[in-house]
């Protein structure tokens, strides 16, 4: 019989994966459209509109695809949760490989459980991810990753996850549970934010150089320039990288990352190819205006807010024996691991839904004032050319349903965001 938790879940997963896939839907039908905006018709070529069309048209179809794929993925593996979790520790047991003996719910069944969901998870990705490469970006002209690099990056992927990711988070979710016991939600809180602040640090300087290379910024005018603005805002730049973006994709972008007063600043080769250097710095000065109004500390406030939500929850549900037995498993069995799994997909996730919303709508607010900022700083018109060439460049959608946009674009569709610029601009005359 399946109990009300479990249904619950299967409920709440299919009507926000249909509720997803109606807004793709929408936002494909928002692009069948042959007129160019009002305000592109100036600046945007027929063929170049018609271009950017179809790119969008085609990325949304695949998104549709995926959409239908996690619906039928969700919830095969709801279904299949005790099964696969008695299975491995059935198999292991089994293999000889621990003569010491397996502990159900302990750090080796569960590292085993969440090391045989990854396998089965990338596998099924695995064609999805080769064809969005290979076929969808290659068609459009974006694509730069040999197969070669396409299976290094996905073997890469896997065994950062196997070997550093999948055991830290198993480790700190059984070790803290089984230390602390009901109290382990302050504890568990401590550690994962203590992990999140250092990722920070470690994941620019040790596992992205893994994939991309970063070498410093070339002396040259645009150098010494980015770091006359840099100085003059009291930004603390410590380095300034050049990364090899177009080794896999013609889309270009840049951010800095750091806390404190240790401050880097990463552009992509591609938009140094694309933009000229008063545009870059109108770029750079919008990244500066999140440093200046605190934007990324706040999101990062946020989502330690969210961090110890979700801990306090899974708090009431990890010690909830009727939420184990409403999914099959055996009365008695209450594993940190799989406690937190279940209260994701019964709570946690639906609610994430609604909140990424939310932060969508902080998002464009944030974005809107960054662009005000470089504005003030006196670049609003490179700015302005800047995103009408990255628009070009990068195939950027140009007309969005209204409603997708506003649940999920977390910086403001281009029409708005310029008509936005243009009053800033005019205040600032």
């Amino acid at each position: 019989m399946v109990g009300s938790f479990l249904t619950a879940a299967i409920v709440t997963t299919n009507v926000v994966n249909s509720w997803e896939l109606y807004l793709l839907y929408r936002h494909r039908l928002a692009h069948q459209t042959n007129v160019i905006p009002e305000a592109f018709r100036a600046d945007v070529e027929p063929e170049a509109f018609r271009k950017t069309q179809e790119y969008s048209m085609d990325k949304i179809w695949f998104s549709m695809v995926c959409q239908v794929k996690n619906v039928v993925e969700s919830t095969a593996s709801l279904l299949a949760l005790p099964t696969v979790w008695y299975g491995v520790e059935t198999v292991a047991r089994q293999s000889g490989f621990f003569p010491a003996g397996l502990t159900r719910g302990g750090f080796t069944h569960a590292y085993l459980f969440t090391l045989f969901a990854d396998v089965t998870s990338t596998l099924l990705e695995l064609p999805f991810s080769y064809y969005r490469t290979f076929v969808l970006e290659e068609r459009h002209g974006f694509n730069k990753t040999t197969k070669k690099e396409f299976v290094k990056d996905t073997v890469k992927s896997f065994f950062l996850r196997a070997a550093v990711l999948d055991p830290l988070v198993v480790g700190l979710t059984t070790g803290v549970v089984k230390v602390f016991g009901e109290k382990f939600p302050l504890y568990l809180f401590g550690a994962a934010a203590t992990l999140t602040a250092a990722a920070t640090y470690v994941f620019p300087a040790l596992i992205q150089p893994l994939f991309n290379k970063f070498t410093p910024l070339p002396e040259g005018t645009l150098k010494s320039n980015v770091e006359a603005l840099a100085k003059s805002l009291k930004f603390p730049l410590t380095k300034l990288f050049e990364v090899d973006g177009s080794r896999r994709s013609a889309h270009s972008n840049a951010y800095f990352y750091g806390f404190f007063n240790n401050k880097r600043i990463v552009l992509y080769d591609t938009l140094v190819k694309q933009l000229e250097e008063k545009q870059i710095l109108a770029v750079l000065c919008h990244e500066f205006g999140h440093w200046k109004h605190n934007h990324t500390s706040i999101m990062f406030v946020v989502g330690m807010l969210q961090l110890l939500g979700f801990c306090y929850g899974a708090q009431v549900a990890l010690f909830h024996q009727q939420l184990y037995t409403d999914f099959g498993f055996v009365a008695g069995d209450q594993s940190a691991v799989m406690g937190f799994q279940l209260f994701s997909v019964v709570f946690f996730e639906p609610f994430s839904t609604l909140f990424g919303y939310l932060m969508s709508c902080v998002s464009r607010k944030f974005e809107f004032q960054a662009d005000a900022f470089a504005v003030s700083m006196g670049f609003g018109q490179e700015l302005r050319t800047a995103l009408y060439k990255m628009q070009d460049e990068n195939k950027s959608s140009i007309t969005p349903d209204w409603l997708f946009a506003a649940l999920h674009y977390s910086h403001p569709p281009l029409v708005e965001r310029l008509d936005a610029l243009e009053k800033e601009i005019k205040k600032s005359e």
